[in-house]
């Protein structure tokens, strides 16, 4: 009896190396080829070494789906994880913003510099990084604690949220903005607010790419 409670034992512990070899063999093989993917009512093709959770890689539908890219090529970089210099990542969400739309309460992502967020601005405002305009959010408001860099004279080109200096929060940046009929919310470090144009030039050629299947 003893004798077949250790062969079993045994016959477990093997298949459970062999699980856990498979399992590694299978994470650190190449993330390659496209999936398809429905966020909300749009369907995408999107590289799998850009999708972030490995569980989403072969496709599906989801209400947003989160990306992870390399700065600056904004190349996949899910292999990246984990091991990467954060620095050089870029966090972008994808959201279907049809519904949103249709509310008479929506304000579209370009326009919350002057439909939203002007009201809980401080006065003041210097040069920023790249040309940007850097203003305060002021105390006592729902962005207290947060800094706005702005596009000029067209703050509808870029505006980014980002921790103001001394704050305990994680040290991102975030850009909202809004294509074809998606909300597009980008994460990154303050050290790339100086490259605003190249990365929302190339975020702005990426999601169209999405759609087509390019």
């Amino acid at each position: 009896m003893l004798r077949i409670v250790i062969l079993g034992l045994l016959v477990g512990l093997a298949a459970l190396v062999g699980l856990f070899t498979h399992r590694i063999v299978v994470e650190n093989r190449p993330i390659t080829g496209t999936a398809q993917y429905y966020v909300g009512g749009h369907k995408l093709q999107i590289e799998r070494a850009m999708v972030r959770s490995a569980e989403l890689r072969d496709g599906g539908a989801v209400n947003r789906l989160d990306l992870v890219l390399q700065w600056p090529t904004l190349a996949g970089a899910a292999s990246q994880m984990g091991t990467a210099d954060p620095a050089n990542l870029i966090f972008m969400s994808l959201e279907d913003a049809t519904s949103r739309q249709r509310s008479p309460d929506d304000i579209d992502p370009a326009e919350r510099p002057v439909e939203l967020y002007a009201r809980f601005l401080e006065s003041d405002a210097a040069p920023g990084p790249g040309g940007l305009v850097w203003r305060k959010f002021r105390k006592a408001t729902p962005f207290e604690g947060e800094q706005l860099f702005v596009s000029s004279p067209d703050e509808r080109q870029f505006s980014a949220r980002c921790p103001a200096e001394g704050t305990k929060t994680q040290d991102v940046c975030l850009w909202q903005t809004r294509l074809d009929a998606m909300d597009v919310v980008v994460r990154f470090q303050p050290r790339h607010l100086a490259e605003w144009r190249h990365l929302a030039s190339t975020v702005r050629l990426l999601v169209p790419k999405f759609r087509a299947g390019k």
